[in-house]
């Protein structure tokens, strides 16, 4: 619990300190980190301001009973009006991964916030706790440091203060020689967690993301919020696995997702972007993909509350087994059972779409004294059959191994397989897969017209890739007669996002998370949440807290 209250804490302090330039935070971030977040102070700061948000009402919400509440709340205000803070910089964070088999896993994750006066910062960090702060504060050429564990670390210089959290997931060696195991050793430990902090002040700046065109290509774009993530994490993680293939190095390096988010009126838009890697970019351009056929939604034979739609060219997906080298890898055991890694990727047209809705919670029982529900809805799962010979070698090969059995001109599930509760049935025209019958015909017979915004199906066409999630109708119809606290009651509509066919460049996208509310500021309806939150787990904390001292009390009187 304490981390997460912390991390809502923190976020808070994100938006509601954010205000600035956006220039110097590229060198403090490391050109390989998994993923960065950056918050644009002065845009976030302009509309908060617009709202009539205010520091001290939000921090009367969060601290609002007793003496304890009253000296967080001084500290806190205190740190945001004379603790050496510039709010007036960037906030950022970023996630950072490095892995061998041998070392194991190591993860840095780091927070940032400007600094205005570095002595008036340290002095109010000394004044907080003491003789006990100062004595264990270690101060370098570059930096001052403060430990606060054993894997975390508050460290600044005279510009940037940082919250950074180190821990290395080594693998535990077995000692053939004396014959048995041993334990990553806690020096070693230290030191990495000493090396970690010391990096961020010395990066050299081809080792940065100043160096990366990716990343400054994002940071021009006018936004709220920046995210930026790396494939080099995911490649990083495999490095260190037993699953090393041979090709995946060339399709997994330097691979960019970049993001800018903006806070609207009743909405959280963005615009996504993905920069393949040069192995990727090749297969993109040669294997350009069709749009999504918006029309399988619009037969879902109820209320759409979901749905995914995805639509590309089969032999893109050749094309990086290929370079994956599967087929050297397991040409033997597939040609043995008379396939070909064609016909797994050929059998299927390349357009896929599922859908779910009419979701409701139902009574198990029809005794009225026996009050438990559960949840009930419809699904539907459609792919066209692309290649038919591909897909009837596969299909006969199932019903020979009694996986399914054949009636007529169409493959259905085994008994066994029946009793997994869903209705699955394929024929040359395509692979259906609902959650009943009665869903399925309805579907292919196009018999019932879905009833779904035409707003988000006409979003949804021609894009490569469709998404869409209504949160209110979910939400609504799962929580029955359950109430919600009043903070986030009614908060989301939906979300929806959608993606391009490669430009040449990128694949570019967008999302919209959709508030209720279409009159106030998607931002300040995120601050009211995330300041319920934080009132409700102090709320909590202290009762536990009041319970924990009951019982220590009737403890000492028992014995």
């Amino acid at each position: 619990m304490k981390p997460i209250k912390g991390l809502l804490f923190f976020s808070l302090l994100l938006i509601l300190a954010s205000c600035g330039k956006k220039s110097e935070e590229a060198k403090y971030i490391p050109k390989n980190a998994s993923a960065v977040l950056i918050m644009n102070a002065q845009t976030l700061r302009e509309k908060m301001k617009k709202a009539n948000v205010q520091l001290d009402t939000v921090l009367a919400k969060i601290f609002v009973n007793d003496s304890s509440d009253a000296k967080a709340k001084a500290i806190l205000k205190r740190v945001f009006d004379s603790a050496g803070i510039d709010w007036d910089k960037n906030l950022f964070a970023y996630v950072q991964q490095k892995s061998s088999m041998l070392n194991g896993t190591s993860t840095q994750i780091a927070f940032s916030l400007g600094l205005s006066d570095a002595e008036k910062f340290k002095q109010v960090l000394v004044e907080a706790g003491k003789d006990s702060i100062a004595k264990t504060i270690e101060s370098t050429a570059k930096y001052d440091a403060l430990y606060l564990n054993h894997n975390t670390v508050l460290s600044w210089n005279k510009e940037r203060a940082f919250i950074s959290y180190y821990r290395n997931d080594r693998p535990v060696q077995f000692d053939s020689v004396n014959m048995k195991f041993t334990l990553p050793d806690p020096k070693k430990e230290a030191e990495a967690v000493a090396a970690s902090v010391e990096s961020i002040y010395n990066l050299d700046k081809s080792a940065s993301m100043q160096e990366l065109d990716a990343f400054n290509d994002m940071i021009q774009d006018p936004a709220d919020a920046w995210l930026f993530s790396s494939s080099n994490g995911a490649l990083a993680s495999l490095s260190a696995s037993p699953l090393n293939l041979p090709g995946i190095e060339n399709l997994l390096k330097d691979n960019y997702s970049t993001n800018t988010i903006h806070f609207t009126e009743g909405k959280i838009e963005g615009i996504s972007r993905l920069y393949p890697s040069p192995q990727m970019k090749s297969i993109f351009k040669k294997y350009a993909g069709p749009v999504v056929n918006t029309d399988m939604i619009q037969r879902f034979p109820g209320k759409v509350q979901g749905f995914t739609a995805a639509s590309f060219n089969p032999e893109l997906v050749g094309a990086i087994l290929d370079e994956l080298q599967l087929e050297e890898l397991a040409g033997g055991f597939i040609r043995e059972s008379g396939f070909t890694l064609q016909d797994f990727y050929q059998c299927i047209k390349g357009d896929i779409t599922v859908a779910f809705g009419d979701i409701a919670m139902k009574p198990i029982s029809s005794d009225t004294s026996f009050k438990l529900s559960w949840p009930t809805g419809k699904l539907v799962l459609y792919a066209p059959v692309g290649n038919k010979q591909s897909f009837t070698k596969l299909m006969d090969s199932a019903v020979n191994r009694k996986w399914l059995q054949k009636k007529g001109n169409d493959y259905v599930p085994n008994e066994l397989m029946e009793k997994i509760g869903l209705y699955i049935k394929a024929n040359q025209d395509g692979i259906l897969m609902a959650s009943d019958s009665a869903t399925a015909d309805a579907f292919m017979k196009a018999s019932a017209k879905a009833t779904i915004d035409p707003a988000i199906i006409e979003q949804a066409k021609g894009k490569s890739v469709a998404f869409y999630m209504d949160i209110a109708g979910i939400i609504g119809a799962l929580r029955s007669n359950a109430t919600t606290p009043a903070y986030y009651d009614g908060l989301f509509s939906h979300v929806i996002a959608t993606t391009d066919n490669f430009n040449g460049k990128a694949v570019e996208g967008k999302f919209e998370v959709v508030m209720n509310n279409k009159n106030e500021n998607s931002l300040v309806s995120i601050i009211k949440l995330m300041t319920g939150f934080a009132a409700d787990m102090r709320k909590n904390n202290k009762q536990v807290l009041r319970e924990s001292d009951s019982i220590r009390n009737i403890d000492l009187m028992t014995r």
